[in-house]
């Protein structure tokens, strides 16, 4: 290769890898997993277990945490939240259950904390887990929330005991469906104004503006022909 050119490549090369290694500085991320969830109705039943995860990523020095969540009732019957193994992972833990309503769809904030002075957790990993029933058809939000003072408020607490602020990580929330799948209003029965929607979302990824979950039927992050497979095999079908 010639010499200048040569240099040249290796000049645009590690300008490339410089720049890669800035953007692959990742932001904390809080989500609720997996997601999406949607489950085919003719394939499962009322009273079957769901498990989701609060998972966290790229988090640095995590000592503490709280968490809640929102979910609608008529879909999902909440059990209980339970600690994962996240913090645990560095030593004793304490954890605070908080108070489920199923009436109000909501998981009051559970709380997680290492004990002793040491320094807190980084990396990635399940803060906790959400056990639920199937309670009814339909589509159901698993919403988390780092609004002051709600009953479900989202906090995260560094070795310094202090907040991490929400304006420093991202948080996702979850999405299950307990439906014939391809219905993606919520009726009872697969058709025409199904289509509509599921048109409206084909090609759409995780991320886009129109990229709705209901029409990722096979729970990839993405809306492409296997979903319209899976569409098509139940167009007409009802409950």
């Amino acid at each position: 290769m010639n010499k200048c050119l040569f240099v040249v490549v290796l000049a645009f090369l590690l300008l490339f890898s410089s720049t890669a290694l800035v953007s692959a500085e990742d932001t904390t991320t809080v989500s609720v997993q997996p997601f999406p969830h949607n489950l085919e109705y003719f394939d499962h039943s009322i009273n079957e277990t769901v498990v989701f995860n609060l998972s966290i990523s790229d988090v640095v020095d995590l000592k503490a945490w709280q968490a809640g969540l929102y979910f609608n009732p008529e879909v999902l019957y909440a059990v209980n939240m339970t600690e994962g193994p996240f913090l645990a992972q560095a030593g004793e833990t304490i954890w605070i259950p908080g108070n489920i309503s199923n009436e109000q769809g909501i998981i009051n904030f559970s709380g997680c904390s290492l004990t002793g002075l040491g320094p807190g957790v980084n990396g990635s990993g399940i803060l906790a887990y959400f056990n639920f029933k199937i309670n009814g058809y339909g589509y159901s939000s698993l919403e988390l929330t780092t609004v002051d003072d709600d009953p479900a408020e989202l906090k995260l607490v560094d070795s310094n005991l202090k907040e991490i602020s929400p304006e420093t990580y991202d948080t996702l929330n979850g999405h299950f469906g307990y439906v014939i799948l391809g219905d993606i209003d919520g009726d009872g029965d697969v058709d025409k104004y199904d289509f509509g929607l599921f048109a409206g979302a084909y090609g759409t990824r995780f991320g886009d503006p129109a990229y709705n979950p209901k029409c990722d039927l096979d729970n990839d992050k993405d809306v492409d022909l296997n979903d319209y497979f899976i569409f098509s095999r139940n167009y007409g079908k009802k409950v």
